[in-house]
């Protein structure tokens, strides 16, 4: 019985281990089922980490404004913006963020490429994209806004009364697009996408701008007639000079160039009669100059290289459009007729369509019940004069 008990002791505790390694086998083996089980919570896990990318929302709004922009030698093409690789750069110089109803706004760009072209899709403020976008051609679409500001805006002594609406001096590299509305562009706010190209394919990377269609008009301040009353120039280094209508004033010129080349010097007066705004409560201007003195007669001076003054009278008609910006307290002057007079040009008269007027911009603007009064602050893009205008009612 001792030897049975024994051999039946011993059989238990071998069983007992064998158990126990079974077990632990068990536990730590996965089955089929675990390892299927695990690859599947693995692939959820997978999916999980990987981010979700919202395609844009195609906005009926977005393809409107698209439809009724006018972007001169541009191809409209349906789909998405092209890929950028950003290997050339884009920059925005003095964009506008304004705009004006049938004339538009222009686009600024430069870069460190020499870029071809511009791809520019349109999109409203809450961010639905149209479904097409425009690839414009910088060498054939050129702005008609960006000039110099023409002579009825300035006076005797070459200081300007008002700017263009570009002043920036642009590189080589830069180019100016002109986007212009049809008349089923109202006025409010909208978007666009914008990025250039070069004709190696280089695309840069893309920047949203917006944009603030401003109505004609805008403060009701200024609606009425404004009688010029005088001009006042500031210096850092002079005293302040101020130019009063009515009286004469003088300008010394010199190396007046002539045809062989040679020059000579010449002094010019004139007198200010006159200069007169009417403010519309439409949205209309109507501005009206007179003055008179001395003038160069050009051919005949050019004849021996030496001044032919002879007497003047010169006058300016313009009409067009107002729109005052009280965020920025500026006024865009908008014109579409002009007629201007003179002794060496005789009688000139220019129309221009809705789409093609020249913009001018008074900066600085300041109006109350009885003077209305605009100029260029000693300081603004580090000039060292400045002005200020006034007329009153």
């Amino acid at each position: 019985m001792k030897n049975i008990s024994k051999m039946t002791k011993r059989l238990y505790i071998f069983l007992a281990v064998i158990f126990m390694f079974t077990s632990c086998g068990k536990e730590d083996t996965p089955t089929i089922e675990d390892r299927n089980t695990e690859g599947i919570e693995t692939k959820e896990e997978s999916v999980d980490e990987t981010p979700i990318v919202e395609e844009p929302i195609i906005s009926e709004e977005a393809n409107t404004i698209t439809d009724n922009v006018i972007i001169v030698q541009s191809q409209k093409i349906n789909g998405s913006l092209p890929a950028p690789n950003e290997v050339i750069s884009m920059i925005l110089l003095d964009t506008d963020n304004k705009a004006l109803l049938n004339e538009g706004f222009s686009v600024i760009v430069d870069s460190n490429a020499d870029i071809s072209g511009a791809y520019i899709q349109f999109k409203t403020k809450g961010g639905g994209i149209s479904d097409s976008y425009y690839k414009v051609d910088f060498e054939s679409n050129s702005s008609g806004k960006v000039s110099t500001t023409p002579y009825f805006w300035s006076d005797l002594n070459k200081q300007y009364y008002a700017e263009s609406n570009n002043t920036t001096s642009k590189d080589e590299n830069a180019a100016t697009i002109d986007i212009d509305f049809t008349s089923n562009i109202e006025p409010g706010e909208f978007c666009y996408i914008i990025c250039v190209f070069d004709d190696a394919g280089n695309i840069s990377g893309s920047q949203d701008v917006c944009v603030t269609i401003l109505n004609w008009g805008g403060n009701d301040t200024l609606i009425g007639n404004w009688n010029f009353e005088k001009t006042e120039l500031y210096s850092l280094t002079e005293e302040t000079k101020v130019l009063p209508v009515g009286e004469e004033q003088c300008n010394d010129f010199e190396d007046w160039f002539c045809k062989d080349e040679r020059t000579f010097d010449f002094t010019w007066c004139r007198t200010e009669e006159f200069r007169n705004f009417s403010f519309n409560e439409d949205g209309s201007f109507t501005f009206t100059r007179k003055s008179f003195g001395e003038e160069l007669d050009f051919e005949a001076s050019d004849v021996d290289c030496s001044p032919v003054i002879v007497e003047d009278e010169r006058t300016a008609l313009i009409r067009g459009n107002w729109s005052y910006d009280q965020e920025t307290n500026t006024l865009n002057l908008v014109d579409y007729f002009i007629e201007t007079y003179n002794y060496n040009s005789g009688l000139v008269t220019n129309e221009r369509d809705a789409g093609e007027g020249r913009l001018t911009i008074f900066r600085n603007v300041l109006i109350d019940d009885e003077i209305f009064q605009y100029g260029r602050e000693i300081g603004d893009n580090d000039a060292e004069t400045g002005f200020r205008t006034f007329y009153i009612r």
